[in-house]
């Protein structure tokens, strides 16, 4: 019988094996990668994505902070505004009785009485004249007692003074002699007054807060100009 070499075939066999296995191998270890490179890929475009969503909420919460802000700020303003815009409304309704009195002096002082100094500061009201006959003082004085826009008056001096002279006399206005003195045996003689009236006090603070209120309201326009 004759014998057979199986040595070449057993090698070629044992080559296409290996190259088999390495292939495979290397098939394994692409897709490995791949798979690998996929995954990370994945988690990688997942937390890109995380990033950009907590950034736009962030972006979105600032702007909504803001837009609160600016709304509560805006708000405040318009309280703000709507109680300036009462407190002048108050100072224009007493300038009003302001104007109202000096209409009414207008016509309630007689042609023997005239004023020479007339004042307003911050809460009182002064007002300096002449007269012959010191009755139309008190009735002066009677008068502005009774007006609702001043608290209280009264008469700080009623004295004699004589044409080209000084003054021969100086009284306060409760000093009934003073206030009983008339003018009317020396036509040379004239009686000089002063009488101080007193805002009520809710007037008073009412003008100073609307006062103040339009200074702030003019500063505010200047700036927003």
């Amino acid at each position: 019988m004759a014998a057979i070499n199986l040595l070449p075939w057993r090698e070629r066999h044992r080559q296409h094996k290996n190259r088999q296995f390495t292939i495979a191998l290397t098939l394994s270890f692409v897709l490995s990668i791949v798979g690998a490179a996929a995954v990370w890929g994945y988690l990688y475009q997942s937390k890109i994505n995380l990033i950009s969503a907590n950034q736009y909420l962030i972006e979105n919460n600032t702007l909504l902070e803001a837009a609160l802000q600016h709304d509560q700020l805006m708000k405040q303003r318009r309280e703000k505004t709507l109680a300036q815009s009462k407190h002048v409304e108050k100072l224009a309704n007493y300038q009003m009785e302001l104007v109202q009195l000096w209409s009414d002096l207008a016509t309630v002082i007689p042609t023997s009485l005239y004023l020479t100094d007339f004042r307003r500061e911050q809460a009182s009201i002064m007002l300096r004249g002449n007269t012959i006959e010191s009755s139309q003082v008190s009735k002066l004085d009677s008068y502005l007692q009774q007006n609702k826009s001043l608290q209280q008056a009264q008469i700080k001096f009623i004295k004699t003074v004589e044409s080209g002279t000084h003054s021969v006399s100086n009284r306060k206005g409760n000093d009934q002699d003073a206030i009983n003195h008339t003018g009317a045996a020396n036509p040379n003689r004239y009686l000089q007054f002063e009488i101080v009236a007193t805002m009520s006090e809710s007037e008073a603070k009412d003008t100073y807060s609307a006062q103040t209120a339009i200074t702030e309201l003019d500063l505010k326009n200047e700036v927003g100009q």
